[in-house]
């Protein structure tokens, strides 16, 4: 890891702190499914189908309320597993009523409440403190954040913005801890928001966003398609990746990856010259490492991954404990598995400057997975 220097001490408009190193290991986020017995995540009594993603609906079941499901994986172990019993083995999750945007509840099962949230998700639900919080496209394709009520599905408050560098929305799903939560928004900026949102004037509730830190800005990043990822706390650590890749449309048309050709398959021929493969940021981190409560920078990662990159890194962040240290996995773009050490060598302070930690080589904590 490489420590921030005093001097260039970044805050994320009060927001993240710099960090890492990781581990090879993608998660992909599937749309909804009928059978949870296919569905891993939701392993629990409150039990989410993240069906019709394309019309971002969210479907609550009949079962009795149980533990909190505040981020991608359920724990920070992300093993997406649960201790919860009597789960129903299906649901069915009725037919769509689009003029409400929910579901007609006589025609669903095991189904409490049905919303639709945003236009489109590629994230995940989480559930935290009462709330849910999923993240997806609105607008004309910008990113949105909405909390609803876990009881009836009400919307308590929603951030949305139709600027997007990205046509995906918000991928990632958020991490929930105490009254923050974060996540990566479309443009590549972490963001730390406050879970109640705040009055707006009106009687009802907005968002309230505590801090941004911009990616792309202070590190030139420059995702493949775009910013997917979820991050991973680690006490008073926010680990946050990057994205950072290939852009398959590149700067200009000889950049691209592929041609538009309609007599191809899909409409696309593959290029195979190395001009179309090059790496936009290739001194731009993987892995960022936040204070989370002041949102400066910690460290970031020295790993060799642009070496190897194969297109983007749309990985999630699992922690966990091996033998008496501490290690942060992270699936690299290059088909390696990273583990961190966490926290890295460097003391937190309260004062606006952290110490900073060692250099760590690029030998250090890579290990390829088996």
């Amino acid at each position: 890891m490489i420590p921030r220097k005093p001097s260039e001490a970044s805050e994320l408009n009060q927001g993240p702190t710099k960090g890492g190193r990781a581990m090879k290991r993608k998660f992909r986020l599937e749309p909804g499914a009928i059978q949870l017995s296919e569905l891993p995540e939701v392993l629990r009594r409150r039990v989410w189908a993240l069906a019709a993603g394309c019309l971002g609906v969210l479907f609550l079941s009949l079962q009795a309320i149980a533990a909190d499901w505040p981020q991608w994986g359920g724990t920070p172990g992300k093993n997406m597993a649960s201790d919860e019993k009597g789960l129903p083995d299906l649901f069915v999750p009725g037919e769509k009523d689009l003029r409400t945007g929910t579901v007609k509840i006589e025609t669903a099962r095991n189904v409490k409440w049905a919303r639709k949230a945003c236009q489109t998700t590629y994230s995940t639900p989480v559930i935290a403190g009462g709330k849910v919080f999923l993240c997806g496209i609105g607008g004309r394709k910008g990113g949105l954040i909405a909390c609803l009520d876990e009881q009836t599905g009400e919307p308590l408050w929603k951030w949305q913005t139709s600027e997007s560098r990205y046509g995906f929305g918000i991928c990632g799903t958020p991490a929930v801890e105490g009254d923050r939560l974060y996540v990566v928004n479309q443009n590549c900026e972490v963001m730390c928001l406050d879970v109640n949102g705040e009055s707006d004037g009106q009687g009802g509730r907005k968002a309230r966003v505590l801090g941004t830190f911009d990616l792309e800005k202070e590190f030139k990043t420059s995702p493949a398609d775009t910013y997917c990822g979820s991050c991973v706390i680690d006490g008073d650590l926010l680990y946050v990746a990057t994205s950072n890749g290939i852009n398959p449309l590149g700067d200009d048309a000889k950049e691209r990856m592929f041609i538009l050709d309609k007599q191809y398959k899909g409409g696309r021929k593959i290029r195979t010259n190395e001009e179309a493969y090059r790496v936009p940021s290739p001194d731009a981190p993987n892995v960022v490492l936040f204070e989370k409560k002041t949102g400066r920078v910690v460290a970031t990662d020295e790993t060799p991954i642009v070496k190897g990159l194969l297109k983007g890194q749309w990985s999630s962040f699992a922690l966990g404990r091996v033998g008496d240290r501490n290690l942060v996995f992270y699936g690299g773009g290059d088909g390696v598995c990273y583990a961190f050490e966490s926290p890295p060598a460097v003391t937190l302070r309260a004062d606006p400057t952290p110490t900073p930690p060692p250099r760590q080589g690029r030998g250090e904590g890579r290990g390829r997975g088996r």
